[in-house]
């Protein structure tokens, strides 16, 4: 599996110095008392920095015995392990950057946490944008009122580190949501600050989240946009605000909370989308390198960060559209893409959850042999999830394991640092290497279209599209009451989701009751498939349906 370590100014207590932010561990590993933990750190460069002129200094609560970090050189360590100085490898122009690194360290009492300090200064938090919240439906657990909100916050252009602040005009118990983490908050729980996790994008944000209260009557409030650094509360006053819809109290069973919701509701069968900058755990290739900030280690130039294409093929007419298609998506069926080929180690695991139980069938049956994690830019927020492609590896590169021939390759994880046109091969090997990818249709053989269930229930649907020979890029569930489709909304996990108050509810599907779905592939084909059973964690066939080859698209 992909292992990093993230480091933010966020869910930790730790003090912080000029542009400081707190440790956020995503993962941690090991046996027999030693472990290794991933992070990372996000700053806010306003300024050009030259190569040596950032310097960032670490503290950890425990002591560690080594770090491995790769856009810093470690100048200096404390012979307790608790610090290390370090200074930047490149230079940087305005940006925000995440400074991934992983520890080594004996297994202690308590969890390892910290803080990364830097010698740049970040601007402090401004106000952006401010949006009433939406009151969508209640319901009540464990005694106590749940209210699921909403606000649509406008976005002018893209936004990768920011904060949100929600404000209500009574107290409340607790705020969950699935795309950020709690920075700070008021005692009484009149406010919360929060540290999105995710990059927005224009032309707005859908934040929905879940405020607990004990009052005869939900709380009403505001929500805002935040940039910068260090967000001061928000003065706590009742809002002029009512609730856009009454309150109805709902069955106690309630939405397993595993996934963030971020993405713009849509009406149509299909998403666009652009990348969003996740933060799970993804791809760290254990291979040197002294050059650009990615996930790899090799003595070598810095990788093209632009794309590199050639005209595509003439080939006969497409299939018929019949939906909307995914440009993103199809662009990287049209073109070749130049990057580098990495390793991170073998393992079916990764962002896109297919394991448990297995990767689809068409990895066997396609006779695929090798599994990536694609770059960031590419991934379309895990859309590209089952696609797969061609890889041509020059031999060129630096290590003792070259990427060379063609290979055809199946994207189960997401390689958060690697650049576009770059695959981190879920092997083990050593060196970076010059590669050139093509999405391709994958070759699914006989097999069709498969679904997984993950921590749904009657009134929560998180359903996982498998063994597509093109990604889906839209799905809608059938509402037998309204007589419509319903638009689900696809997560950074690989799958489609569907909340309260979105859908006709309970939902169980059965031979008599069957959960109707219309599916769009990123070429605009739409077909129409049924199950009938929930269960969680297991394939589910549908009818036996797969998306037909589309001339227009290359094959493997």
């Amino acid at each position: 599996m992909h292992i990093q370590i993230i480091i933010l100014c966020v869910g930790y207590v730790i003090s912080c110095a000029r542009a400081s932010v707190q440790m956020k561990v995503s993962s941690t590993w090991g046996r027999n008392g030693q472990l290794k933990t991933s992070a990372f750190c996000t700053f806010n460069i306003t300024e050009k920095q030259r190569k040596g002129a950032w310097e960032m200094t670490m503290h950890t609560n425990i002591p560690t015995k080594d770090i491995k970090i790769w856009v810093m050189t470690v100048t200096d360590r404390l012979d307790d392990g608790k610090t290390y100085k370090m200074k930047s490898k490149y230079e940087y122009g305005p940006k925000t950057i995440d400074v991934h690194f992983r520890l080594t360290y004996k297994e202690a009492d308590v969890p390892i946490s910290g803080s990364c300090s830097s010698n740049v200064e970040e601007p402090a938090a401004t106000l952006k944008d401010v949006g009433n919240i939406i009151h969508e439906n209640d319901w009540k657990e464990n005694g106590m009122m749940v209210m699921q909100g909403k606000c649509i916050l406008p976005v002018e252009k893209i936004l990768e580190a920011f904060y949100i602040s929600v404000t209500l005009n009574e107290e409340t118990s607790e705020l969950k949501d699935w795309s950020t983490t709690e920075f700070s908050r008021d005692p009484s729980g009149r406010w919360y600050i929060l540290k999105n996790q995710w990059t927005a994008y224009p032309p707005e944000l859908t934040f929905i989240f879940h405020i607990y209260y004990d009052a005869d009557k939900a709380p009403t409030g505001s929500c805002a946009i935040l940039t910068g650094s260090d967000p001061k509360p928000p003065i706590t006053q009742k809002p002029s605000v009512s609730p856009t819809t009454s309150r109805t109290i709902k069955p106690t069973t309630t939405p397993k909370q595993t996934t963030s919701v971020t993405t713009k509701q849509s009406t149509t069968t299909v998403t666009h989308t652009t990348p969003i900058t996740t933060k799970s755990q993804t791809s760290q290739s254990t291979t040197k390198s002294q050059t650009t900030p990615s996930t790899t280690k090799s003595q070598t130039t810095q990788p093209t960060t632009q794309q590199q294409t050639v005209s595509p093929t003439t080939l006969p007419a497409p299939t018929k559209q019949s939906g909307a298609t995914h440009q993103g998506i199809l662009n990287l069926y049209h073109n070749k893409f130049k990057g580098d080929g990495t390793y991170y180690g073998a393992g079916e695991q990764g962002t896109c959850s297919y394991s448990p139980p297995s990767l689809p069938p068409l990895v066997a049956a396609g006779n695929i042999k090798r599994y990536v994690a694609l770059n960031r830019p590419q991934f379309f927020n895990s859309l590209s999830c089952g696609m797969c492609f061609k890889v041509h590896g020059s031999g060129k590169g630096l290590g003792s394991d070259p990427i060379v021939g063609d290979s055809t390759v199946f994207v189960k994880d997401l390689c958060p640092e690697c650049l576009a046109g770059s695959v981190d091969l879920a092997e083990n090997g050593d060196g970076r290497w010059e590669v050139e990818i093509q999405a391709v249709q994958c070759p699914v053989g006989n097999t069709k279209l498969e679904y997984k269930f993950q921590g749904s229930n009657p009134w929560y649907l998180k359903l996982q599209v498998r063994n597509a020979r093109i990604p889906v890029t839209g799905l809608s569930v059938w509402q037998p009451k309204s007589q419509r489709w319903a638009a689900m909304h696809h997560s950074s996990d690989g799958f489609w989701l569907m909340g309260p108050g979105v859908f006709e509810k309970p939902v169980h599907p059965s031979a008599h009751t069957p959960l109707k779905m219309k599916l769009t592939a990123a070429n605009g084909v739409v077909i129409d498939d049924q199950i009938t059973q929930m269960a969680n964690e297991v394939v589910i066939h549908g009818t036996g349906k797969q998306f037909p080859l589309d001339p227009s698209l290359p094959r493997p």
